[in-house]
């Protein structure tokens, strides 16, 4: 597909007619007649909310082609990383298969990254609204840099990689996919191919712009250390923000919190954590993948990030109870054990760390909201891209809707997960480190393990139709098991891929409810070690000619 043709789709959606060449035209038997077919990579992109914005994250599926991205239809059964061959019409793809994807060779964690940027005005703005220059964005270029930087060992860093001047865009504010496509042709119109692992496409718009006119504050796609399609798009001028958008691009998902009445944390059931929880995003106020701004965002990357990069193992250490262990401040960039990872009976992740106000953390003396520091504690986000989110757990709990930052677990104090098999409790800390003991998780004892996995399910659904899957867990005695984290995977060229997660309710049962445009293979596992069921096919009827 040319980069003309992607224009032209995109002209499509705008509601503009178009013609399309023959050459254009895909010659796959199984297209369907009169769609033009391509292929790419089915992409998360995230995009960010106002300020004070709770619930789950405003994530939405693009098609990313080797020159440029195209909407995906919502009713599309489609997942982030699979490859696909998609019928586009009307500006969009409306059907896609997967297809098997080439072996791509991955590239080392510290290969060059240049960011190419466009300072682009909306239409609808004029070219003297966007204040930014080329000498100011690359300043808070070189501050985002030097954050990761900061963060990874000098593995990560970036450079300014060139820009193709200031412009008014043919799109306005809210078509920020489409003007990434512009940005794209841009640069290939002087000789610069911005796609490929390394390099970062990155639009500036004017500042302020989403406050009064609906642009995107940021927008950026969700990929990995070597994915091949980065691109962001920030409306503001602070490091902490185009930190945040690249942080996306290397495969984070945000940092926030949980937040339960009189709770310290709660249960996941496939969708939340129940009636007395509710999720804050962006409410970790050091992490960068939490809010951006003056202050915020600008402490060091918490354990589960660190996890989730995988760029210093030494850094998170597994620990299983019971045990003592002492944990070496956060900020000492050399100390290996800097987190604790912690795995509960029901085979969810949670982390350990010790933080204290000096190096890139003491930012919280400063930041208005005073979070507080010492122990602090922290779950994986099973909602969240690869589960490379995390939240913030709170040691004392007040109102779920209460701004409240002081979550610290202070010495003499204990946090118990919400299944009450994990718990932590702080013995000391002092500025060397905090020394904490871990008893129960899933090193405990657990009287009836889980034995068997099954999985049910209708082996037909009506087209375009809605099929739920139901999971049975049972133990070595066949009783239920509750409380376990199920993953519904199905089947792709490129293996099991996790579909949905649910935690299994007093009867050992857990549902999943997906919707299909095509027949599809499922399993469940369930357990530590993992149990996978058999496999259910459901097929979905050819439509009548």
């Amino acid at each position: 597909m040319t980069r003309a043709l992607v224009a032209a789709a995109l002209t499509v959606a705008l509601g503009a007619p178009v013609g399309l060449s023959a050459a254009a035209q895909a010659t796959d038997e199984n297209r369907i007649p009169g769609f033009t077919t391509v292929t790419g990579t089915v992409t998360e992109v995230v995009r960010e909310a106002p300020h004070g914005a709770r619930g789950v994250d405003d994530t939405e599926l693009l098609l990313a082609t080797t020159d440029g991205f195209l909407p995906i239809a919502a009713d599309l059964d489609l997942v982030p990383g699979q490859q696909v061959a998609a019928e586009v019409s009307d500006g969009q793809a409306v059907a896609a298969r997967t297809v098997r994807a080439a072996r791509v060779v991955p590239a080392p964690a510290d290969l060059e990254r240049s960011v190419y940027v466009a300072i682009v005005s909306p239409d609808g703005f004029t070219l003297e609204d966007n204040t930014n220059s080329v000498q100011s964005v690359q300043a808070d270029l070189a501050d985002a840099s030097s954050y990761w930087a900061s963060q990874t060992g000098g593995l990560v860093q970036f450079e300014f990689g060139g820009t193709v001047g200031k412009y008014v865009s043919e799109h306005p504010c809210g078509e920020t996919s489409a003007m990434w496509n512009e940005a794209i042709e841009r640069f290939a119109d002087q000789g610069v191919d911005v796609v490929g692992p390394g390099r970062y496409l990155m639009l500036v718009a004017p500042p302020g712009s989403s406050e009064s006119d609906g642009c995107d504050y940021g927008y950026g796609t969700l990929g990995a250390l070597d994915a091949a399609w980065n691109a962001t798009f920030v409306s503001d001028s602070n490091q902490s923000l185009y930190a945040h958008e690249l942080g996306h691009n290397l495969g984070l998902a945000h940092a926030s919190a949980l937040r339960c009445s009189g709770a310290q944390d709660g249960v996941w059931d496939g969708s939340g954590y129940g009636a007395s929880c509710a999720r804050w995003r962006y409410e970790d106020l050091l992490d960068v993948m939490g809010y951006s701004g003056e202050t915020y965002g600008e402490g060091n990357l918490n354990t589960p990030h660190l996890d989730d990069l995988g760029l210093d193992p030494a850094a998170i250490r597994p620990v299983v109870g019971p045990a003592t262990v002492t944990i070496p401040p956060l900020s000492d960039a050399t100390a290996a054990g800097r987190g604790l990872r912690l795995t509960d009976t029901n085979g969810e992740t949670y982390y350990v760390e010790y933080r204290t106000a000096t190096g890139r953390d003491a930012v919280a003396t400063v930041n208005a909201w005073k979070p507080s520091m010492g122990v602090l504690l922290y779950r994986e986000d099973p909602s969240a891209y690869r589960d490379h989110g995390s939240y913030h757990l709170d040691a004392t709990p007040q109102a779920s809707d209460a701004y409240d930052y002081d979550r610290a677990l202070r010495p003499g104090m204990t946090f118990t997960t919400g299944t009450g098999t994990l718990s932590v409790t702080t013995v000391s800390q002092d500025a060397d480190g905090a020394v904490v003991t871990i008893a129960g998780g899933a090193s405990a004892p657990v009287p009836d393990p889980v034995r068997t996995v099954t999985l049910s399910g209708p082996n037909r659904v009506h087209r375009n139709g809605w099929v739920t899957l139901t999971a049975s867990v049972r133990s070595e005695t066949e009783v239920a098991v509750p409380g376990s984290l199920v993953s519904f995977q199905r089947w792709s060229a490129d293996g099991w891929r996790t579909v949905r997660s649910a935690t299994t309710a007093a009867d050992g049962i857990a549902r999943a409810t997906v919707r299909l445009r095509q027949s599809a293979t499922f399993r469940v596992e369930a357990g530590t070690p993992a149990a996978a069921s058999r496999t259910v096919t459901v097929r979905v009827p050819r439509p009548r000619r």
